[in-house]
């Protein structure tokens, strides 16, 4: 608040006061005349004094920020600004920065000092997987600190959640800086040069003329403001933290301490070093309370990541499963279609079977209606149109052979299809015998399939034989249904 806005009203005896403010008011006086006649006989005009005073102050007001910031960084002032202007793309301002990596710097140096601390678990459990030591950490700067360790972040190839996890635990806030850390801290080298070629930074000799400059200015605002302080105090009473005036407040509420002592008492003395003690065992709660919000954010890490590795399980297993019905309704699919195609070739073969039988017999009516219109006796050997007896018998006997030979070669095409057809039959059962059924002997011959003949009960009726055409149509119908019930099954 301007001094001229302040309108107090108040009476005060001590001689002191009055002589502190008298003299404060003719260092204002003589400050404002100096550096009012300075920049007016520079540029002239009241109003352009102004601006150009305003603009003066806040220029050494920035020098000294900036170079009390790198020195809490543990940079130089050129290095700082330059990260300072890539910071603020990411919505970090220079003193959040300059927060970031002090504690940074503390942290490290917490591990390097103890063994333990918040960077215990990067230690433990990254540095060793990426090769690295905790030796490469002394001596670095604060932003040489926070990009080493997010380099080897990066290098262990860390979840969204776990990167922002160990960025919060060395710093809070610091995971915003994620983008200008990547690829070697490439945001923050071409950010920082872009905003050294448009001038926007200070060098080092302007820097330190603008805080020699605002040293000299703090050092005179100093006497105006112990003055003003002495008053203000006077009136106000002595402005305490938020953690003090919590522990005083709790103090009185407990009845430990008065509200209002004589101040280089003994009562004052005993009264600040209580809200002293108050005031550790607040920041100690602090952070305690802070250690196990890290320890929550830590296990509640570890759950979410349980949970979806049983839900990535659960998904497999039930591909998987998927994946097995489809095999099994693709072998189904398979064993009917063969079993098709040995149909098609029995029915096949069949056809041109009784092709030829009717061949034959067309054939063979062929001759007999020839016979027939020629009015001549197939016993008529000289075809002189008398048959002896002689012919007669031997006509006959010829006749004998040929239905002979005939009836023996359908016998023998007969008997050589049935066992052939037993045969595939035969073959095609024992093939699709299970373990447990040839353990039980169904293979042997007693059922059909070879092996030694055992004693087998005689039925009363002899079954009906189904022929190799019939079986595979049965066949087909079992396997049918087996892969319809499949089909139901996955549908469900």
């Amino acid at each position: 608040m301007p001094l001229n806005d302040v309108n107090l009203k108040f009476s005060l005896d001590s001689s002191g006061i009055k002589k502190g403010l008298a003299r404060t008011k003719k260092d204002i006086a003589n400050f404002s005349k100096s550096a009012g006649a300075s920049f007016a006989a520079a540029f002239g005009g009241a109003a352009i004094t102004a601006a150009v005073t305003s603009l003066g102050r806040n220029a050494m007001r920035t020098a000294s920020e900036i170079k009390d910031l790198a020195q809490i960084s543990g940079a130089s002032t050129t290095e700082f600004q330059k990260q300072a202007q890539a910071a603020r793309t990411v919505n970090i301002e220079q003193e959040k920065l300059a927060d970031i990596f002090k504690d940074t710097n503390d942290k490290i140096g917490d591990f390097l000092q103890t063994g333990g601390g918040p960077l215990k678990d990067f230690f433990e459990n990254i540095a060793p997987k990426v090769g690295a030591t905790t030796e490469e950490f002394i001596g670095l700067s604060g932003p040489e600190a926070l990009q080493r360790y997010f380099t080897y972040l990066e290098k262990a190839n860390l979840s969204q959640q776990d990167m922002t996890f160990y960025m919060e635990a060395i710093a809070s806030d610091a995971t915003r800086l994620i983008p200008l850390l990547q690829a070697g801290g490439d945001g923050f080298k071409r950010l920082g040069e872009e905003a050294a070629e448009a001038g926007r930074l200070m060098d080092e000799a302007t820097i330190e003329a603008l805080d020699r400059a605002n040293e000299r200015i703090d050092k005179f605002t100093q006497r105006a403001t112990v003055a003003i302080g002495a008053v203000l105090a006077a009136v106000f009473g002595e402005e305490k933290s938020k953690l003090e005036k919590q522990a005083a407040k709790e103090l009185l509420d407990e009845g430990k301490i008065k509200r209002k002592v004589r101040g280089g008492s003994k009562e004052d003395e005993e009264r600040k070093k209580l809200i002293d003690e108050r005031v550790k065992a607040l920041k100690k709660e602090q952070k305690e309370a802070e250690k196990n919000r890290i320890k929550e954010l830590i296990n509640n890490q570890k759950k979410a990541e349980e949970e979806k590795k049983a839900e990535e399980e659960k998904k497999a297993e039930e591909k998987k499963a998927q994946k097995d019905k489809e095999n099994r309704i693709k072998k189904l699919k398979n064993e009917i279609a063969s079993y098709e195609k040995e149909l098609k070739n029995i029915t096949e073969k069949r056809a041109r079977e009784q092709k030829r039988i009717s061949d034959e017999k067309a054939r063979e009516l062929q001759f007999q209606k020839k016979l027939k219109e020629a009015q001549l006796d197939p016993s008529d050997a000289n075809k002189s149109g008398y048959v002896t007896p002689r012919e007669q018998r031997r006509a006959e006997r010829a006749q004998r052979k040929a239905d002979h030979e005939r009836r023996k070669k359908e016998a023998a095409e007969r008997s050589a299809e049935r066992k052939s057809g037993d045969r595939e039959r035969q073959a095609k059962t024992a093939a699709s015998m299970t373990a447990r059924e040839r353990a039980a002997g169904l293979h042997l011959r007693s059922f059909g399939f070879g092996g030694k003949k055992t004693p087998q009960p005689q039925p009363q009726e002899k079954p009906k034989q189904m022929s190799a055409e019939q079986v595979l149509k049965e066949k087909i119908t079992e396997t049918a249904a087996s892969l319809k019930a499949i089909e139901n099954e996955i549908t469900q």
